[in-house]
């Protein structure tokens, strides 16, 4: 076992351990810096890799990647999970005074001038999740992009909980959300899908489809009382020239052109 220890409380620049490599080793062949190969199994205590930092203000752990083009600042292979995680960030508070902590802090800022002719796309988060295979005709797969739970155990005092805050401003064209669904069944294919906190079988959707055709969707699980309720605090606005249309085979309809007195 190697074991480096240092009780120096002089405010100096260094490093306890360093690894440099000077040499340029450009090529194809796999150069690593330091390699860990722990093969410990079934010990949910080992670790192959651990850092205890006593810091309060400074940065436990630093990637300087500002070199990297096509690469990756940081990869993360995991091909086995079953119930584990590729990535588990455990933040817990116990601050009873006024904090602002950010779990995920992506800080993201673009300066160079984009040239003529030059299409540049930039994207804060991707996630690709595809299931490539054939599944058993009997199997069932649900695929989630993105779970969130914001929830308060007790209501007391002030007390907002936002699942998602967007904020798209100040370019030529904003877009908060964008959605492609794909096209079916309204009770089935739909873009958005607002369910009842009382009973998830109860909800609202909207299904975009060719030709910009839009479903609006009100289930009732348990009977037939899905109203829509308009409640505006001002006009409700038709635009001109319109056919208001009754039933699935259009047998009766309101026809208004602005034209015709």
């Amino acid at each position: 076992a190697l074991r480096v220890s240092d009780s120096a409380t002089n405010d100096s620049a260094g490093s306890l351990v360093k690894i440099a490599q000077i040499g340029n080793r450009a090529g194809s062949a796999a150069s690593v810096g330091l390699e860990i190969n722990f093969n410990t199994e079934a010990n949910a205590n080992a670790r192959a890799l651990w850092i205890d930092s006593e810091q309060t203000t400074g940065v436990v752990a630093e990637f300087d990647a500002t070199e990297v083009t096509t690469g990756k600042a940081l990869s993360i292979a995991a091909a086995a999970l079953t119930t584990g995680n590729a990535l588990f960030i455990n933040h817990d508070d116990t601050a009873t005074t006024a904090v602002s902590p950010v779990s995920i802090n992506l800080d993201f800022d673009k300066s160079g001038v984009t040239g003529d002719g030059v299409t540049s796309t930039y994207r804060g988060f991707m996630l690709d999740m595809r299931d490539a295979a054939t599944n058993h005709a009997n199997a069932t797969v649900n695929m989630t992009g993105l779970d969130v739970l914001v929830d308060s155990a007790n209501a007391q005092g002030t007390t907002t909980n936002t699942g998602i805050n967007i904020n798209a401003t100040d370019a030529a064209a904003n877009i908060g959300l964008a959605i492609t669904t794909t096209n079916g069944n309204p009770g089935a294919m739909q873009d958005i899908k607002i369910m009842s906190s009382a009973d998830a079988g109860d909800y609202f959707a909207i299904s975009t489809y060719t030709a910009g055709s839009t479903t609006i969707l009100t289930v009732d699980d348990g009977g037939a009382e899905a109203d829509i309720i308009f409640a505006p605090d001002g006009i409700v606005r038709i635009n001109d020239d319109i056919n208001l249309a009754f039933g699935n085979g259009e047998d009766a309809y309101i026809k208004y052109d602005e034209a015709v007195s």
